[in-house]
């Protein structure tokens, strides 16, 4: 304690020493960071793991590297997050707070680093309301709370759009470096981060035709791109690999959203308000424009434009390039695109949300910034904390309890399987429908679509193995949300299965409190054999 005691009060003598604006700023950044801690760590062991992030721990305890890489073929993901989780493991264990600490605590160091980025790039002050945010964006938080990569992924977004931005302006060996080594560990993170690399070449090529013709920034850029390449090219050929599979990114669900209008809308509200259906981009959409733009009054006359400058070019790249290809790109085939993906954005949507809010006064910006936390943020906060996302580690416990040694366990759809049995030590003999009849650890995103498109055809084959395995007195459970997706009729197959169960069996228990307790729930229904 004394240790800690003199650590306090030399940071305290430091901050006395700058003056009174620095001192504003730091404890500024300090409150948004301890806040954004609060945030992200509170409560985070609590629930258990949602599909996603079981299969990339399953994925994770593969051998280093050639098993984790062989898996992310059909997972669709490059490694360096799967890397992370499989060293991290072995130090934190399995344990739900253990394996979510590593993306919480990337969250945390990410707001510091919006504020010296954005002081770098912009002013102090924009620095000071990106960070601000950056706490507090519920998007940002809810991916800090689970065992993915969408936290390391805008670090390392931020981490290279700020070493480009002072190899172009400084055109220094190490910050060239730096860009090569941040933008490699970006695009090793999500195939999104690509994007991000694309857009800050089309600032370079910009750049240097504009603003900087000089043959030493040309020969720095080249090279740099050739550091990437070859850093890059190991993997190159899983990643051709994976953009063969059909149906890798998403299902075929929820057709209404499946345009690249319904795409933009969706993600953009989802990564700003959090809120599902879409219904809120205006007003973010409108602080966007403020914030890219220059508004000037003369002569009574409102003048709008844009004010070509090298950071906000960047920064506007960086939000706009990755977007429109990456919803483009996206076949109809495809799906949904998850609005977690974007999370590549990040850093660019709060350099603008920052610079729109920067025109008042300090004092004015921050009780603005407050404003929309209370006003847009505070009920999306309120419900992600609400209920945990996955029921199923309450499920394989109820099952684990109550299940027989002869019993069969059906669970519908397939995808639940993952973090069922993540959780689920039995033995029992499980079909994960419309999948042929084993357990099933991961999902095999290879030909995904394919099957659900074909679940008709899974019916018979599981009522068969249903009949011809356990004993007599075996009890069979059917694991399945029955009523999610009414409309849908690939997911219909799952109740008409339910449906053969109920003509064949005698419907002898329905537990039905999993289903609403979390988004990814399910009702159990335990059939006997007549």
């Amino acid at each position: 304690m004394e240790l800690l005691r003199k650590i306090i009060v030399q940071i305290g003598r430091a901050l006395g020493k700058v003056n009174a604006r620095l001192r504003w700023e730091a404890w500024a950044v300090v409150a948004f960071t301890l806040a954004g801690a609060a945030l992200r760590l509170w409560g985070l062991g609590a629930d258990g793991l949602w599909r996603d992030e079981a299969q990339g721990l399953f994925v994770a305890a593969k051998s280093f590297p050639a098993g984790i890489s062989g898996a992310l073929v059909a997972d669709g993901h490059p490694p360096l997050f799967f890397f992370l989780m499989h060293f991290w493991a072995k130090i934190w264990g399995t344990n739900e707070f253990g394996i979510r600490l590593l993306p919480a605590l990337v969250g945390i160091a990410t707001i510091p680093l919006l504020y010296a980025v954005g002081r770098d790039l912009f002013t102090r002050y924009v620095g000071v309301l990106a960070a601000g945010v950056g706490a507090f964006l519920p998007m940002h938080i809810l991916v800090s709370r689970q065992a993915r990569m969408y936290t390391l992924l805008p670090l390392l977004a931020l981490l290279s759009i700020w070493t480009l931005h002072d190899a172009t302006r400084h055109n220094m060996r190490r910050y060239w470096v730096g860009w090569v080594l941040s933008s490699a560990l970006m695009m090793y993170t999500h195939n999104w981060g690509i994007l991000v690399f694309a857009a800050e070449n089309l600032f370079v090529a910009w750049h240097w035709l504009m603003r900087d013709r000089r043959v030493s920034l040309l020969g720095a850029w080249m090279a740099s791109l050739g550091g990437v390449g070859l850093l890059y090219l190991p993997w190159l050929p899983t990643l051709l690999e994976q953009f063969r599979i059909p149906g890798i990114v998403m299902g075929p669900w929820v057709h209404s959203e499946n345009s690249p209008l319904g795409h933009f809308w969706r993600i953009f509200n989802e990564l700003t308000s959090m809120t599902w259906p879409g219904s809120r981009p205006l007003p973010y959409m409108a602080l966007l424009a403020i914030g890219a733009l220059s508004f000037t009054v003369s002569r009574k006359r409102l003048a709008v434009a844009y004010e070509f400058a090298p950071a906000l070019d960047l920064v506007v790249l960086a939000l706009g390039f990755p977007m429109a290809v990456g919803i483009l790109a996206t076949t109809r085939t495809h799906g949904l695109i998850p609005s977690y993906v974007a999370m590549a954005v990040f850093p660019p949507l709060c350099f603008l949300f920052a610079r729109a809010i920067s025109g008042l006064r300090p004092a004015y910006g921050l009780m603005a910034l407050a404003v929309i936390a209370l006003l847009f943020w505070y009920t999306p906060l309120q419900n992600l904390y609400a209920k945990p996302v996955s029921a199923m580690r309450e499920i394989a416990q109820y099952v684990q309890e109550a299940a027989g040694p002869d019993d069969i366990l059906i669970i519908a759809p397939d995808y639940l399987a993952t973090p069922f049995n993540f959780y689920f030590k039995g033995e029992q003999a499980q079909v994960a429908f419309p999948q042929p009849p084993g357990r099933v650890e991961e999902i095999i995103w290879q030909g995904w679509r394919a099957r659900w498109e074909d679940a008709h055809l899974a019916v018979p084959s599981t009522l068969d193995f249903v009949a011809s395995g356990g004993a007599p007195h075996g009890r069979i459970w059917l694991i399945a949300p029955i009523d999610m997706y009414p409309n849908d009729p690939y997911f219909g197959q799952i109740r008409t299965l339910k449906a053969e169960l109920d003509a064949q069996y005698d419907l002898v228990e329905h537990e039905g409190r999993f289903r609403k307790m979390a988004t990814e729930g399910a009702d159990i229904f335990v059939y006997q054999r007549r």
